[in-house]
């Protein structure tokens, strides 16, 4: 296992491990988002009610920002917390500002939680809890 020297000067942040897995789970999780964008899509398209499937679209996509901004913000370390302006802020402050972003996303237009009871008992048949 390589060393985590991406803090350090002179060192590129693709030389770790850690953040090589990160770039492997983003790329798992957007050909998921993708599957899902296409199958509520395809079933608008053909005159279907995407019912449970916009609550998993919702859900997954509110929650895969957060995750996606949380990467970023460890990647980046201290710096990626910095704001606009900062002479050290990579990014003109775009990490920082993203991930505070995020946050409301999964209680805006439904939460995650009442999407999936959406899910469960529209999707699964399961009862109400």
């Amino acid at each position: 296992m390589r060393q985590d020297n991406s803090a350090r000067a002179g060192h590129r942040i693709v030389d770790n491990d850690r953040t090589l897995v990160a770039f492997a789970d983003t790329y798992i999780e957007i050909d998921i988002w993708l599957t899902l964008e296409y199958r509520v899509g395809w079933m608008q398209e053909n005159g279907l009610v995407p019912d449970y499937e916009a609550s998993m679209f919702k859900a997954f996509n509110s929650e895969l920002t957060q995750r996606q901004a949380r990467r970023a913000i460890n990647i980046l370390r201290l710096y990626g917390g910095l704001t606009e302006g900062s002479a050290r802020t990579p990014m003109d402050g775009a990490v920082g500002q993203e991930h505070m972003r995020t946050v409301p996303s999964t209680i805006a237009v439904g939460r995650s939680e009442v999407q999936r009871n959406m899910i469960a008992t529209r999707g699964l048949g399961l009862p109400r809890g």
